[in-house]
């Protein structure tokens, strides 16, 4: 992940043209090419195909809430047809029936 910053590319072609040829690509490839390539040994090979298998033994396809939190306060909040909405001023004023979100019941103690 080391990329030299003196590396000299040469110019072929024109702005508008499309006259590189193939042995100037290989050139500029050759030239950037830091190191060998690394090819991993039989025992990484067989450690990244255990661990490959093992996170696929994990996966789940079943739905999963990651954010108690998020849970809590979406339930509690006003919906009208399964969407959440504004409560408008006028009716969150206190002379009007309580509103089913009161932000005491989201048992978030951890966040303070």
């Amino acid at each position: 992940d080391y990329f030299p910053l003196d590396v000299q590319v040469p110019f072929y072609g024109g702005a508008f043209t499309n006259t590189i040829s193939n042995e100037a690509i290989m050139t500029i490839d050759t030239e950037m090419m830091v190191g060998p390539a690394h090819y991993p040994t039989m025992q990484e090979r067989a450690a990244k195909v255990m661990r490959y298998r093992e996170k696929r033994k994990r996966r789940r396809y079943d739905k999963q809430i990651r954010y108690e939190s998020r849970k809590a306060y979406a339930e509690l909040r006003p919906r009208v047809n399964g969407r959440f909405v504004k409560v408008p001023e006028a009716m969150a004023s206190p002379s009007s029936p309580a509103s089913p979100y009161d932000p005491s019941k989201l048992h978030l103690g951890w966040l303070r």
